[in-house]
Parts: structure tokens; C-alpha cells; sequence
């Protein structure tokens, strides 16, 4: 049989071990939607990495046009939105 004191001791204990699985239970949910969350910030990334190349040519085919036909509102569609081009159509 127990002793008063072993027996609270005892359930002190119990109470901690519970209160730190319920914590780890709420922790780890948590972290389970902050992995999401980064996991969806990389591909947005990964995207926009892949996107940026391809962004890059249909300024730069834009540029060459505005300089071929004198296209004045393509030039200007550009520049406001701040890209400038030499007169070979190349972007700076």
C-alpha cells in the first residue's frame, strides 16, 4: 500500500504526463500546418523560378516588335511598367 505522500507524488506525475501529451498533441498539429504552409510557399517559389524565365522572353519579344513596328503603345505599355530598351529591342 501506498503512502499518502507516494500517492500524490505519484499523481502529480500522472497529471504531468498528461498535460505534456496534450501538449505534444497540439504542438505537433501545429507543426503539421506550419509544413503545409512552407511546402506551399516552395512551389510558389519553385514556380515563379520557373515563370521568371519565361516572363523575361515575352518582355524581351515585346521590346524587339516595339522597335521593329514602332509600336508606340507596346512602348509605352513597357515602360510603365519601368522596362526601358535600347533601339536593338534589348531590355535594360
Amino acid at each position: 500500500m501506498l503512502k499518502p505522500s507516494q500517492y500524490w507524488i505519484l499523481t502529480g506525475a500522472g497529471v504531468i504526463a498528461v498535460a505534456l501529451a496534450l501538449t505534444n498533441m497540439f504542438m505537433v498539429q501545429g507543426n503539421t500546418a506550419l509544413k503545409a504552409e512552407a511546402g506551399s510557399r516552395a512551389q510558389y517559389i519553385q514556380q515563379s523560378i520557373a515563370l521568371e524565365q519565361l516572363y523575361g522572353q515575352i518582355v524581351q519579344e515585346l521590346a524587339q516588335r516595339s522597335v521593329r513596328t514602332q509600336d508606340s503603345q507596346v512602348r509605352d505599355l513597357l515602360a510603365a511598367e519601368g522596362i526601358s530598351f535600347d533601339q536593338g529591342g534589348t531590355p535594360r
